[in-house]
C-alpha cells in the first residue's frame, strides 16, 4: 500500500483518475479548494492542475475530455469548464440555485 498523504490534516477528495494519474480537490494550502494531480506510479510530487480561485470549489466532474468544476459564487453556482491539462476552456455562469451537480462520464461529450 501506497500513503498519498502523509502527515496532513487537510481535505483530500478524490475526483477521479486516467490509469495512474489521480486527481483531488484539496483544502491543502488552499482554502477555498484546488485541484492536484499525480502519477502515483512515481515519488514525484502532487502537481497543481486547477489553482484556487476567488470562488470555492464544490465538486468537480469528468465528462469525456474534459473536468467541469462547480464553484459557490455570490450564494450560486457557476461552473468552468478545463481540458485535462488544466486549461480554462469557458465559463457556464447562468446555472440554477438547486442545481446538483454534472453526471460523470468519460466516454460521452454530453451532460444533464
Amino acid at each position: 500500500m501506497t500513503e498519498l498523504f502523509k502527515g496532513n490534516e487537510a481535505l483530500f477528495v478524490f475526483e477521479g483518475s486516467d490509469g495512474s494519474v489521480f486527481r483531488v480537490r484539496t483544502s491543502d494550502d488552499a482554502p477555498l479548494m484546488r485541484i492536484l494531480e499525480k502519477d502515483v506510479t512515481t515519488d514525484g510530487d502532487w502537481k497543481e492542475l486547477i489553482p484556487e480561485a476567488k470562488e470555492t470549489i464544490q465538486a468537480v466532474s469528468e465528462i469525456g475530455d474534459r473536468l467541469v468544476v462547480q464553484y459557490v459564487k455570490d450564494a450560486r453556482t457557476i461552473a468552468r469548464v478545463f481540458d485535462l491539462q488544466g486549461t480554462l476552456h469557458h465559463e457556464i455562469d447562468h446555472l440554477s440555485p438547486s442545481m446538483s451537480g454534472f453526471s460523470d462520464d468519460r466516454n460521452s461529450s454530453a451532460t444533464f
